[in-house]
């Protein structure tokens, strides 16, 4: 749902950040002195050539790498003062990412798959809170015409 009272609201702001791979003297340094700001509302393309940094920048920006260099805010909130357990938590509630590739785990079926981001917020949920998950799982696959998958593998779906 739009909410126009939060048009404009900044959700990632990105200051001087630079990203290394490697240690000390070899590191190779994959983006340098990066400043990026991104408003609610707005859609945001990353383009470049390959080893252009892309990637990098992508799991910085879905919490799935950290630096320590620069300053990387997600609604106001600096990734790098949170610890690991409240990093994942905000990556599980504010973060969505689609992948290139597969990333399903294979012993379990499509639902449990998409269930799986609640596992993290389990300890913390009774089982209403656990059920009212389950409910907008099936309900979101029924938006998307997939319901009918719900129990299969992912090696049984197709294409």
């Amino acid at each position: 749902m739009n909410d126009m009272n939060n048009e404009g609201k900044t959700l990632i702001e990105i200051e001087h950040l630079n990203y290394r791979y490697g240690e000390e003297e070899s590191a190779f340094l994959a983006l340098k002195d990066l400043t990026l700001k991104i408003n609610q509302g707005e859609f945001v393309a990353i383009t470049g050539a390959s080893g252009s940094g892309k990637s990098t920048l992508m799991n910085l920006l879905g919490t799935l790498a950290t630096t320590r260099e620069g300053v990387f805010k997600i609604e106001g909130t600096n990734t790098s003062e949170l610890d690991p357990d409240d990093l994942s938590s905000l990556r599980n509630r504010r973060i969505g990412f689609v992948f290139q590739q597969f990333h399903l785990l294979p012993r379990l079926s499509v639902l449990e798959n998409i269930l799986m981001p609640s596992n993290y917020l389990q300890p913390r949920l009774d089982a209403e809170g656990r059920h009212r998950y389950y409910r907008r799982a099936l309900e979101l696959m029924t938006r998307l015409g997939i319901a009918d998958q719900a129990e299969k593998l992912p090696v049984h779906l197709s294409g």
